[in-house]
């Protein structure tokens, strides 16, 4: 992405679609990211929220379906991990790992840390990077949060603080960013080019609005009407070569 003067994540218009080349000349560049988080509040990851029958059934019988799929294809995701979830379930977190499988950070219980003192936010920032280090085997380069349709910043339940700490702390990117359908560099200030990866994030392409908040009914046509949208997403990123 070039660098342009004054501008903020929310300003910036991206590359058109013949200025972007992916490597080795592909033409198109997915990413898969599974979201072992469990829904919750801003608060993050409650003991109410692990209990719940939806909660079970992803931790168990969901997870080994997936992995069973990516297995049947050879493909590798990104597995976004609270650090409490990673807590819990560390032998599953080295398994997959173990897999081949990518281990990020979605912060240490999936909270909203737009509120947060800079300190207190280091400070889980750095409990949870420990924490998925140790587990994982490997440091997470990666770094999620929690997305809300209401949030201030295209990152979701970010603060002013939170780029800058993810610089600080090593990571090579933050993985759900609103701003543009590439990767592209969310700039904390201009003049030193202090930037960091953004990956790019839509609730398009996010399971969770379709199959787990349904407006009305059962809800059990959400999961086709995904798939339907999925598709033709795909096709059109397709078409324009891009993510």
């Amino acid at each position: 992405m070039p660098w342009k003067q004054g501008y903020t994540i929310s300003d910036e218009r991206g590359l058109r679609d013949g200025s972007i080349a992916w490597p080795h000349g592909k033409k198109l560049c997915v990413t898969i990211v599974v979201d072992l988080s469990v829904a919750s509040g801003p608060e993050g990851i409650t003991a109410a929220d692990l209990k719940s029958p939806a909660a079970a059934f992803a931790a168990q019988d969901g997870l080994e379906e997936l992995l069973g799929v990516l297995r049947r294809h050879g493909m590798r995701a990104t597995f976004a991990v609270p650090a409490v979830i990673a807590a819990i379930r560390a032998d599953k977190i080295r398994a997959i790992a173990a897999e081949g499988h990518e281990i990020a950070a979605h912060g240490f219980r999936h909270e909203d840390v737009s509120a947060l003192s800079r300190d207190e936010e280091k400070s889980r920032m750095d409990r949870a990077t420990a924490m998925l280090t140790e587990i994982a085997g490997t440091r997470p380069a990666g770094w999620y949060s929690l997305p809300r349709q209401t949030d201030q910043f295209a990152g979701g339940t970010i603060s002013p603080h939170t780029m800058d700490l993810l610089i600080e702390a090593g990571y090579s990117y933050m993985g759900n960013s609103l701003a543009d359908d590439i990767p592209h560099w969310w700039v904390t200030d201009f003049a030193s080019r202090r930037a960091i990866l953004a990956m790019p994030y839509y609730y398009h392409f996010d399971d969770s609005f379709f199959c787990m908040f349904p407006r009305k009914g059962t809800g059990l046509e959400h999961p086709d009407s995904y798939f339907r949208n999925c598709r033709a997403e795909f096709a059109a990123q397709f078409r324009r070569g891009r993510h």
